[in-house]
């Protein structure tokens, strides 16, 4: 009787998170494996010349982790690290306004990817997502946009790693 039992229970315990998963439990979207949470940060000021005067365009950046488990904490406590690289690199980088725009904004992205990966591990993150003016303004409904809207846990990590 209890080997029965234990193997109806085996059987059970199997077939239970399959029929979840087939039937919309989990809560989850998207392929399992192709994307990890998203930390974003706090906004930062980039500042940019425009002839001799210095002006300052509000950049605010998600980085997207890779989806390791065993890299999402060290990733958290390497974020204000990064915040400020980002700020030195933005610095440096002596920007123009058409950097915010277009394909420069891409090269842009990139790079700034580069600096994450330069001073952290190249396994931490996989991407840069930056938000414009636009998509962080709420939808005209109340609810946020698309855009802007972040899964529980990249929420929580948004506001754990600061």
């Amino acid at each position: 009787m209890k080997k029965a039992f234990l193997t109806a229970a085996l059987i059970l315990g199997l077939a239970a998170p399959a029929f979840s998963a087939e039937h919309g439990g989990g809560g989850e979207e998207g392929p399992v494996g192709y994307g990890g949470a998203k930390i974003q940060m706090m906004p930062m000021m980039a500042p940019y010349r425009v002839g001799k005067e210095l002006r300052y365009q509000v950049l605010t950046l998600r980085l997207v982790l890779a989806p390791n488990p065993e890299t999402e904490r060290p990733a958290c406590f390497m974020v204000p690290i990064l915040h400020e690289k980002i700020l030195l690199y933005l610095h440096k980088a002596k920007l123009q306004q058409a950097d915010f725009s277009g394909q420069r904004l891409d090269v842009l992205k990139e790079k700034l990817l580069e600096v994450a990966i330069a001073n952290t591990d190249k396994s931490y993150f996989t991407a840069i997502e930056l938000l414009d003016d636009q998509s962080m303004l709420p939808a005209a409904s109340g609810a946020k946009s698309a855009a802007t809207s972040l899964d529980p846990r990249s929420t929580t990590l948004s506001s754990q790693c600061r």
